[in-house]
């Protein structure tokens, strides 16, 4: 018998041209990968050949590739995009060593947090080897570098009830909403000629005089009859920097048979600098409420008595049957829909209705719901889901749950959509990672959906602190993470310190985290996974006993959940 060789092989990466100076790698920026190829045992590897494409925000730099060995046939003539070096042969004990260099593209996609190459090795007398990033623990992982450039700008506006004239616990003419809107700059760019721009709503008045700001001055918006808000604030120092401007409405409109609804969403206009660069042209972008699973919403009250429903639909790859991570066909998707109700009054009669996509099968006895009964979909022969939900009050939360499974021979987009019924509307179902209101919630077969397994998440009582600890096995798309604390009187808090926890972790590979909360008052905590496209999944946890210098498991809840308003 023939003895196997035992190939060896690593890609390391250095930053070698360091664009605007920080030390990190960022847009522009060139690295050099050197891989190491050596047999190590058995017999001589045949025929070895080195492959490698870099990463797809990344360009190959022409004449940079080196090899101590054979030839290279890939990677040195204009136009080339991957390396390919022919090795010959290797004897037990011979090692190959080859360079090459890539730039990071200077316009990146949104929020492109990290560039991955893996390469690969092939042989006539053994199977194919993919490279190993040596430094990680893990085993044949891809190589990754982590950019510094993203905008990593958050920006939030959060209203609520400040001044009830009649009393009764509903929004009407006279009563006074309070606006808060945070910003902070979590980048490594400073932002640069900030201005804060916000149209009050037709259904209030601003009330003049009223607007206050951490930095900056109020241009427009504190004089009497002014209906929008202008504010220069000036330059938000990178990684550090925050503003909190908040600002009083009275509303204007009556509430009627038709609802009337408040909504506001305030712009923000910026430069990002770095010491030496200026990245991009000027940018704007809208605020998010915080409060909803959706991304970059307005936020929305609704004048007198109404219901105000929303249907946040998302999915997962429930069972993968060839373990790589991507839709294909016979898959197992699970979608899971968040109901909601952030009005002040009931919808009654509702029913919930979905059905699968042709490209897709419907799992029959798969179908939950946390509230209502499921009247269609569990019976052989079903084909499409239905749910009496019932009635569903003010701040009532339902959960359904169903999967599909994808169709031999099929390709192309997924397409789901949902949609909560009664005698007086119809919701359709929204994809809370798109910005898109209303819109299926789809994927591609042979893509990956958004996802991370949590293995643990522990809290220590270290003194007056919370210490608090948490591990992934996998993440998918995974940006950062947040942890909220919710206190015995249901106050939900986000903890400074666990604000922008930066994820590590890829589809292969999880990452263990900490931070700390400085108060000791809570008894749950949320955890937010917050994906690359504005995304997020939030893993409920309880409490039971924070011991000094003892770790204690959180009750981990598995259904995503979005933050009670």
């Amino acid at each position: 018998m023939t003895p196997v060789p035992g190939i060896r092989h690593t890609l390391n990466d250095v930053l070698t041209t360091d664009r605007d100076g920080y030390g990190r790698p960022s847009a522009g920026d060139t690295l050099t990968y050197t891989a190491s190829i050596s047999n190590t045992s058995g017999g001589t590897a045949s025929n070895v050949i080195f492959k490698v494409v870099p990463d797809i925000n990344s360009t190959l730099l022409i004449n940079s590739v080196t090899t101590n060995r054979g030839v290279v046939i890939s990677g040195i003539q204009s136009g080339d995009s991957s390396v390919t070096v022919v090795l010959g042969s290797l004897a037990v004990g011979e090692s190959a060593t080859i360079s090459y260099r890539t730039t990071i593209k200077t316009s990146l996609p949104s929020r492109t947090m990290f560039i991955s190459s893996q390469a690969q090795v092939t042989a006539d007398n053994l199977a194919n080897r993919i490279s190993d990033d040596p430094a990680t623990l893990k085993i044949d992982d891809a190589t990754e570098t982590l950019l510094t450039n993203d905008a990593q700008i958050q920006f939030y506006v959060r209203g609520d009830l400040f001044g009830d004239t009649n009393s009764d616990g509903f929004i009407s003419a006279g009563d006074v909403l309070r606006y808060q809107i945070d910003i902070a700059n979590t980048s490594y760019a400073d932002m640069t000629n900030v201005v804060l721009n916000n149209t009050i709503n037709t259904y209030t008045t601003l009330n003049s005089g009223t607007i206050s700001t951490t930095q900056g001055t109020v241009v427009v918006g504190n004089t009497s009859g002014d209906n929008r808000i202008q504010i220069n604030l000036g330059s938000i120092t990178a990684q550090t920097g925050s503003v909190q401007i908040i600002y009083y409405v009275t509303v204007t409109g009556s509430a009627g048979s038709t609802p009337l609804y408040i909504e506001t969403q305030p712009t923000l206009v910026f430069n990002q600098v770095t010491r030496t660069l200026t990245i991009g042209a000027t940018q704007t972008i809208i605020a998010d409420d915080p409060s909803t699973d959706a991304v970059s919403d307005k936020s929305v009250f609704v004048i007198g008595s109404h219901p105000l429903m929303s249907v946040s639909k998302r999915v997962f790859l429930a069972i993968d049957n060839n373990a790589n991570g991507k839709i294909d066909p016979n898959d197992v998707l699970q979608y899971r829909t968040v109901i909601s109700n952030r009005g002040s009054a009931a919808l009654s009669s509702t029913v919930f209705n979905a059905i699968p996509d042709t490209k897709t099968t419907l799992v029959i006895g798969s179908v939950t719901t946390s509230s209502g009964s499921v009247t269609t979909g569990n019976a052989v022969g079903n084909t499409f889901v239905v749910i009496n939900t019932g009635t569903v009050n003010p701040g009532d939360f339902t959960v359904v749950n169903y999967r599909v499974r994808v169709k031999s021979n099929t390709s192309g987009a997924i397409a789901a959509q949902a949609y909560l019924s009664s005698p007086s509307t119809t919701v359709a179902s929204d994809d809370p990672t798109t910005s898109t209101r209303s819109d299926a919630t789809a994927s591609v077969i042979g893509n990956t959906p958004t996802k991370i397994e949590l293995t643990t998440f522990t809290v220590i009582r270290n003194g007056r602190a919370h210490l608090i600890r948490w591990s992934t096995a996998s993440e998918i798309d995974t940006w950062r993470f947040r942890i909220y604390r919710v206190s015995t009187n249901g106050t939900r808090t986000l903890v400074p310190a666990c604000s922008n926890v930066v994820a590590r972790g890829a589809a292969t590979r999880g990452a263990t985290y900490q931070c700390t909360d400085t108060v000791t008052t809570a008894t749950t905590y949320i955890l937010e996974e917050v994906t690359r496209t504005g995304g997020s999944t939030f893993y409920q946890t309880r409490l039971n006993k924070a011991t000094r210098g003892v770790p204690v498991p959180m009750d981990i809840t598995s259904a995503s959940l979005p933050l009670a308003p």
